[in-house]
């Protein structure tokens, strides 16, 4: 099969997995329709040739965004500052006044960073909530009435879609060859350096290095961000190329057996645990969540400080979604917190609560 990056045809089987929820943002007011939730197979194949991975079983014809797609993580102080960091980046390659047109602007938090630093902006997002004149509430495509930005903004956008390439020249046409751009995506190092089976669901195809996305353009910028999670790559629309340049650098594949074992050591660790709780109820927590307590039975629940997912059944598993308030009915409980980037402001919320804290990282 052919690499979606390079073009070459030789890659890897390094994760499977037979039954993924399609969405992981998305959760149910009703615990049987959460249990009932359509899934799909995820097989996760890497090039020997630029390192990209992505599922080659996607089913992009069932991924529908709507206002029902929660994913917001501006909740968090933390993430508010890699938010305000990120309009750093914009702030070093656009000016004020200028145009900056947001794909993917979900919610519409960030736009309205961007906006409120003086830039004209546009959004395009079918799941945005409420009525933004400033948000068109659609699937971006070429074919749209597209005023052309003096930046465009690609934020965790490239890893759902199912031809990636193609979807950037879309956007180099519709912005007229002009323009820069910012993406930011999930670092596939960081994910193998965890060995983070949590960040591998059926939403995000497309796992990429910073070698493989950077070869996509002539010149650009790769910065980590997030604690190295994500990455940044800003570069000259102009200088997008047909394929990916990075060949032969992927200096090694992934072992494909560090994904299954380190859920069978996770698994077992909750096994012994029983009633913990784990605190977040984005997609890593939900993908953890279906991989270590597939039944639902070992679980206490789900701890997320989003009112929109409390109260709420995660999407196959069935754990319920609690507020940070109800851990007084869980205080023997051990929490694991799925992003460690997040403990700092957890531990203050806990601070009067008798629950161990533990990061993936300390376990």
């Amino acid at each position: 099969m052919k690499c979606p990056l390079c073009n070459e045809t030789e890659a890897i089987l390094i994760y499977s997995n037979a039954a993924v929820p399609a969405f992981q943002n998305r959760v149910y007011e009703n615990k049987n329709d959460a249990l009932n939730t359509p899934c799909f197979p995820v097989e996760l194949m890497q090039c020997t040739s630029c390192g990209f991975a992505w599922n080659h079983l996607f089913h992009p014809e069932v991924m529908e965004y709507d206002e029902s797609y929660q994913n917001e993580q501006a909740h968090s102080l933390a993430f508010q500052k890699h938010l305000n960091d990120t309009l750093g980046v914009v702030n070093s390659i656009a000016k004020p006044g200028q145009n900056v047109i947001e794909i993917g602007c979900g919610k519409g938090v960030f736009l309205s960073m961007i906006r409120d630093a003086g830039y004209k902006v546009t959004g395009y997002d079918p799941a945005h909530e409420g009525n933004d004149p400033d948000v068109v509430s659609e699937y971006f495509n070429k074919e749209l009435d597209v005023t052309p930005g003096d930046i465009v903004v690609l934020r965790h956008t490239l890893e759902h879609v199912a031809a990636p390439v193609e979807f950037l020249h879309a956007i180099c046409e519709a912005n007229g060859f002009t323009g820069k751009i910012l993406i930011e995506v999930p670092r596939f190092e960081w994910i193998v350096q965890r060995r983070a089976f949590w960040d591998i669901f059926h939403e995000h195809c497309n796992y990429f290095t910073e070698s493989s996305i950077a070869g996509l353009f002539d010149e650009c910028s790769v910065v980590p961000c997030f604690e190295d999670q994500y990455m940044w790559i800003i570069a000259d629309i102009n200088k997008l190329r047909e394929f990916t340049s990075c060949k032969k650098s992927c200096q090694a594949t992934v072992d494909p057996n560090i994904f299954s074992d380190e859920v069978e050591r996770l698994k077992k660790y909750v096994a012994l645990r029983p009633g913990c709780l784990i605190w977040g109820a984005g997609a890593k927590g939900i993908a953890f969540a279906n991989q270590v307590d597939p039944q639902g039975t070992v679980l206490g629940g789900i701890v997320d400080i989003s009112p929109k997912k409390q109260g709420r059944y995660a999407a196959k598993s069935g754990h319920l979604i609690l507020s940070p308030d109800e851990l007084r009915d869980h205080e023997n409980a051990d929490i694991i917190i799925m992003n460690e980037n997040y403990k700092d402001e957890i531990q203050a919320m806990c601070e009067r609560n008798p629950n161990a804290l533990l990061t993936l990282g300390e376990i």
